[in-house]
């Protein structure tokens, strides 16, 4: 996607010739993980769309964004992030085909569920250790929320489980697996096995598992502080691998200054960072406008500045 910042408003083109922006995508945009697509919260205020249009172009490919208001914080926060470990998954998955089980799943998945449990009696009182089922055709997606539960001919069971320890998990999932293979059930008929497996292993460890423990917000004295930035000349560009090109374009033996090695600290990069400027409209572009001025000294290339300043600095 290709921003065109103006004073007043934006134009928005894909990159690619097959696509395009239409007025309902781009404003569509606006409701990504966001609470109200009319406030969009961000670093040092909060973006108003009440009067924000969204326009088509003459090239059919192209919207104009234009009407937004940016009304800044009295305190500058940021947008913390962050994740605490609990444990290790496993998870296997298979098909479900009769019709009986299919009608009774929820009985017999807490048959298996009881089974497991009677088997290792540790995950009755360790709240780390956690058993889940997803019923692909019927709630997956959406679970409880799901409005019309209704199974279908066939069904796919994704479990996982989450253990302290890799190997444990595995263990429980193995368990697990081979309970719903070969568990009976109430009206049954068939007896070659109930679960089809279509993955050998037929348990893959999926390796540390996070969830989301830090989500605040977090008032800082400077919007800066915290993202650092760092330009570093590695060399001239026309050198590559060692060798580099002559006045012909030859390849030929490298005449330029070798390549320095660094270590580059934490830009604190986000896509939210950068897509948080598509909607800013004029605001955004006199403030990247006035940060770009103060950060001039020891810049890279114009061409440059402008992307350098967006990327190092949480605007």
């Amino acid at each position: 996607m290709v921003a065109t910042m103006r004073k007043n408003s934006f134009d928005l083109i894909p990159l690619n010739p097959i696509e395009r922006c239409t007025p309902l995508s781009v404003a569509a945009h606006t409701l990504y993980e966001k609470t109200r697509p009319d406030r969009l919260p961000g670093p040092g205020g909060i973006l108003n769309l009440d009067k924000a249009t969204y326009d088509p172009l003459p090239d059919g490919r192209s919207v104009r964004v234009k009407g937004s208001v940016f009304h800044p914080s009295k305190t500058y926060q940021i947008k913390l992030e962050g994740v605490s470990f609990i444990g290790y998954r496993t998870v296997f998955i298979g098909g479900i085909r009769d019709p009986i089980l299919i009608s009774g799943i929820d009985a017999f998945l807490s048959t298996v569920r009881a089974k497991t449990q009677e088997s290792f009696p540790i995950m009755n009182d360790n709240p780390d250790i956690t058993l889940h089922f997803h019923i692909y055709g019927r709630n997956a997606v959406m679970g409880e929320l799901e409005p019309t539960p209704l199974c279908a001919h066939e069904i796919g069971v994704l479990g996982e489980v989450c253990a302290p320890t890799q190997e444990l998990a595995s263990s429980i999932a193995g368990f697990v697996r081979t309970m719903c293979l070969h568990c009976s059930y109430e009206g049954q008929i068939a007896s070659a096995g109930n679960f089809a497996s279509p993955l050998t292993p037929l348990e893959q460890p999926a390796g540390p598992v996070y969830r989301f423990s830090l989500y605040h917000v977090m008032d800082v004295e400077s919007p800066t502080e915290l993202f650092p930035c760092r330009v570093v000349k590695l060399g001239d560009l026309m050198s590559v691998n060692g060798h580099g090109m002559d006045s012909n374009g030859v390849n030929g033996m490298n005449t330029y200054p070798p390549l320095e090695k660094v270590v580059l600290p934490p830009l604190g990069i986000s896509l939210f960072n950068l897509f948080y400027l598509y909607f800013c409209s004029d605001q955004a572009s006199s403030l990247g406008s006035s940060i770009n001025q103060r950060s001039r000294q020891n810049s890279p290339p114009e061409e440059f500045g402008s992307l350098r300043t967006h990327i190092g600095h949480p605007f």
